[in-house]
This record gives C-alpha cells, structure tokens and sequence, in this order.
C-alpha cells in the first residue's frame, strides 16, 4: 500500500534536502558553516545535556557530543532547539531564521527563538549583575584587585601607566619580600617575578603584532595620516601600548604634526618621563584601576573563572529583583485610575487591620498615586 504525503510533509522533506544541499556546498568551498560553530559551542558547554547516563558509565566524548547533536539538528530543527535551545547564542539563532519550515513547524521554531532571545537578555541582565557582585566582594574580602596582584596580571598596562613614574626606593618597596619570610617564600616571590617579566614581555609582542597587522591593514589611502597619528603617539607616548591609548582621552591629539602650536600644547599636557606629580600618580593610578575592572565586568580577564559567578545564583542582589517585582506589580495598576481609587478606598476602610509588608507597601504606593486625564 502506497503512502501518500501532503503538502506540509513534501515542504518540510524539500527544506531539509535544500539546507543538506547547502551544506554540502558551502563545505565543499571550505567555509566555516554556521552550524558547525554551533555545534562547535554546544560540544565545549558541560552544562548541555547529551544523553542519559548512569553513574558508572564514562564521560561522553567531544566526538560523542558532536554526533549526537548533529543528527539531532538533522533530524529536526524543533527538537533541537528544545534539547539545546538554553545554550545557544544570539549569533547562532540567525541560522534559524534563514530557513524556511512548513507552517506547523514555522509556529514552533518561531515560539522557541523568542523564548530563547528573551532567555539570553535576562542571562546578559543577570551575568553583568552577578559580576558586579562578585567585583565588590572581592574588593572588600580578597586581594584579587590589590595593585600588585592586578599589575602580575596586565605587567604592560601597569608599567605605563604606574610602574615607569615610581622612584626606585618605591619599586623595593614594591616588590620587597619581608625579611622574616622563609626561603619558599622568596623562591616563590622571584619565581612569580620571572613570570611577571615573561608576561610583560610577551603583551609587548602582541602589541607590536596588532600594530603591524593594522598598520598594513589599513591601505595607502591613509598611510600618510597614520603616519602622521604614529609620530605624535611615539612623541607623547613612546612606550604605551597602542590598544590602551584610546583610554587617555584628554591626551590624544588629532592635529598635524607639522603644526608647531598644536605640538608645544600637546607636550605640555604629557608630564616627562621621569617625573609627574603626586596628583597625576593618583589619576593613573585610578585609569588603571577603572580598566582592570572593565576588564573583569566584560569578561575579558583571563585569568578568572567566570563559571563560578555567571551561573552562580549566590550573586544575585535579592533586594533589587524584590524591587523589580514590586516596580512591575504596581506598575499593572496604573493601568487603571478607577481600579486605583477603588483599591484606595478598600486600603483606607482597613487601616487598621494588621498588614502583610507587600500589602503596607501597596498602600503607600497608592496613596501617591493621581488619576492620569
């Protein structure tokens, strides 16, 4: 007995022929597809569930993983979303939306993109919240953001911006180890200096990479102003980075070099080498500290485990969520005066009955309020 299909199967076999097709193409070319730096994400998340396993079974392998989330994908876009939805990123949602689904399917796909969507706005919400958190307890309970520690983490950036101002006595001071202190602990101190050192050394190459590869990136149509930015930059800066100098703004200076005026007043504004004084130490010193924590709140510090705040719920600032819930509460209220007045009324007849805290602050809250007209 022959089967019949009907329309919406024949669509849907017809998409996922034409997006195999495509894939098959684009492959053939040498392309990084969409799917598979999807796949690729989805294979280094621990948290995605792959399969069920029991307690004595091994760990599923990378290869495992990629297999069982590529043929899910194949099988069906819907299901896939539903297994992996949660771990996906904006970036990886477009391939969805480039496809095309029979109407059934098309309902799905598109209920689960707007509920993964508005997921990772709250995760954003939500992952910059618990940083800030975690940057504050870490300010009052560990030395993670001491100078020192900071300065072993961005050697470079620090020696620009306050190592190359200090007196010798203050480097000693700085870099001293006390003199009770045991033999592992100044083996410990020098071998932390030498990484220090092999950091700082290996940031200078990088910059001197990046500038080269914009150098030459940049064509001939500005290499005449590029130079001209270059001799100043060297001029006022020789020795800072070229990915921090956007950061000392009221130094920059756009003008011609050969404009002897604009040089004078711009050398004027840069202290000399080997003396500033104590006011302008405290501002650098406050540049630095105000880039190391941008650095740590846009999850650029490599050296912290962001895994263990981002999902940590321990970071999360109850009062202000508790705030939220109230504002949104009451907020559905002044949709409507008359509901307002009549609440209002019932608030005042039983002011003296004993009140929960959420209801206290309904009436306070309403008392406030003014019929809109």
């Amino acid at each position: 007995m022959e089967k019949t299909l009907n329309e919406d199967q024949v669509h849907s076999m017809t998409s996922q022929l034409e997006s195999l097709e495509s894939t098959k193409i684009l492959d053939f070319c040498g392309e990084e597809l969409p799917t598979k730096k999807m796949i690729d994400h989805l294979v280094s998340e621990n948290k995605a569930f792959f399969r069920s396993q029991q307690i004595n079974d091994p760990d599923i392998t990378d290869m495992e993983r990629r297999s069982i989330a590529e043929n899910l994908l194949h099988e069906s876009h819907t299901k896939f979303l539903f297994r992996f939805g949660s771990h996906l990123q904006e970036e990886h949602l477009s391939f969805f939306d480039s496809q095309r689904y029979s109407s059934n399917d098309e309902y799905e796909i598109k209920f689960l993109l707007k509920d993964i969507r508005t997921k990772l706005k709250h995760r954003a919400r939500d992952v910059r919240n618990r940083r800030f958190m975690a940057l504050q307890k870490m300010l009052d309970s560990t030395t993670y953001f001491s100078e020192k520690e900071m300065m072993c983490r961005e050697p470079l950036l620090y020696e620009q911006l306050i190592g190359r101002y200090m007196t010798a006595g203050e480097r000693r001071l700085r870099d001293g180890v006390d003199e009770d202190a045991e033999y592992s602990g100044v083996l410990l101190q020098r071998i932390s200096n030498d990484h220090v050192s092999e950091l700082k050394k290996k940031q200078e190459n990088d910059e001197l990479a990046d500038y080269d590869s914009d150098d030459s990136a940049s064509g001939d149509a500005d290499d005449n102003m590029s130079h001209r930015n270059g001799i100043i930059n060297e001029e006022l800066f020789p020795q800072t980075p070229v990915s921090f100098r956007h950061h000392w703004g009221e130094f920059d200076v756009k003008e011609s070099v050969t404009n002897p005026p604009v040089q004078e007043a711009a050398r004027k504004l840069v202290p000399k080498q080997n003396y500033i004084t104590a006011e302008e130490k405290d501002l650098l010193k406050e540049e630095f500290i105000g880039i190391m924590h941008s650095k740590f709140l846009s999850g650029e510090d490599t050296e912290f485990n962001y895994a263990d705040v981002d999902d940590n719920m321990d970071y999360d600032d109850i009062e202000l969520q508790s705030q939220d819930q109230e504002d949104k509460y009451f907020d559905a209220d002044d949709d409507s005066c008359s509901g307002v007045a009549q609440t209002n009324e019932h608030a005042t007849d039983s002011s003296e009955d004993e009140l929960d805290v959420p209801q206290l602050f309904k009436v306070i809250k309403l008392k406030t309020l003014t019929c809109r007209k």
